[in-house]
């Protein structure tokens, strides 16, 4: 299901980033998963800012590599929802990780706003809200390159262990 508002519409507030502070990505080296490349990462350019864990979360810069090809993303919105679940769950970043999360259910929310190029870096966010034996839940951020809001998630993920 899905409901997006009237794109371009004025706002009247929303959460945006302070980039200032963050190194700029191309002075990041690309993140190399610990857990083996997924069907989507030969076409995602990901810069760790903080890598992935549960107290602290995630930050990163990403776009889609520009030499991707066809990757079946018709619309800004498919877009987004990748760049918000391009980050590995915090759970892989501790001493004794899962051996997979798959997604239970996943929630975006878009703001109003047109959306960059899909090769412009995005700023990306995302933290564990909450895990145990079983289960846990993130919620990630997307943010353009002036700092604005594009999108949020939830997601639920089932933790299988070994």
């Amino acid at each position: 299901m899905a409901e997006l508002g009237s794109v371009g519409s004025e706002r009247r507030w929303d959460r945006s980033a302070d980039r200032t502070s963050l190194p700029q990505p191309h002075g990041i080296a690309p993140f190399e998963p610990t857990y083996g490349r997924l069907p989507y990462g030969d076409f995602l350019d990901i810069r760790p800012i903080r890598p992935h864990g549960l107290a602290e979360g995630a930050r990163a810069w990403v776009r889609l590599v520009e030499d991707a090809g066809e990757t079946s993303l018709q619309s800004p919105h498919a877009v987004a929802a990748l760049f918000l679940d391009a980050l590995p769950p915090g759970l892989l970043g501790e001493p004794v990780p899962p051996t997979f999360l798959p997604t239970i259910d996943f929630s975006v929310h878009f703001a109003p706003t047109t959306a960059d190029s899909p090769n412009d870096w995005h700023y990306v966010t995302q933290d564990t809200v909450w895990a145990n034996d079983k289960y846990c839940v993130e919620e990630a951020a997307l943010y353009a390159a002036d700092g604005h809001l594009i999108a949020q998630s939830r997601q639920t993920r089932r933790v299988r262990w070994d």
